[in-house]
């Protein structure tokens, strides 16, 4: 004799148009963090370089997994964007020892990585259609 029994709970969601550029935006931040990594190794501190480098990694994963439609890559891309905010500060506050014409790139990523947290946090609300 068989039984039916439910299939196990899934974490995978639909992909919507807002899961797909919430996560394109956080992959290529999280390209932007490692490719300044590897540029500016020489000009910050190691602890602070490996920090954005594993955030910037962490954000590209979960951004690659969440395309693929599970719901903890949206969760790793939107949180680990929200933990890189504090590395641009000091870049937009334009603290002491930050280059000139960095200010305005800076802010630009700024805005691109809180829309990016917008969209992959708005996506999760969605519902399955």
């Amino acid at each position: 004799m068989t039984t039916n029994s439910p299939s196990p709970v899934s974490t995978r969601r639909a992909v919507t148009p807002l899961r797909i550029v919430g996560s394109v935006l956080a992959i290529l931040l999280g390209l932007v963090d490692l490719v300044s990594t590897v540029l500016f190794w020489a000009d910050t501190p190691v602890e602070i370089s490996i920090a954005i480098g594993l955030l910037g990694l962490l954000t590209v994963v979960g951004g690659v997994v969440a395309i693929l439609g599970k719901t903890w890559g949206v969760w790793v891309a939107a949180v680990t964007r929200f933990l890189s905010i504090p590395t641009v500060v000091p870049v937009v506050l334009m603290f002491p020892g930050v280059p000139e014409g960095t200010a305005g790139p800076a802010w630009v990523q700024l805005g691109a990585t809180v829309l990016a947290i917008v969209l992959l946090l708005v996506a999760l609300r969605r519902r399955r259609a």
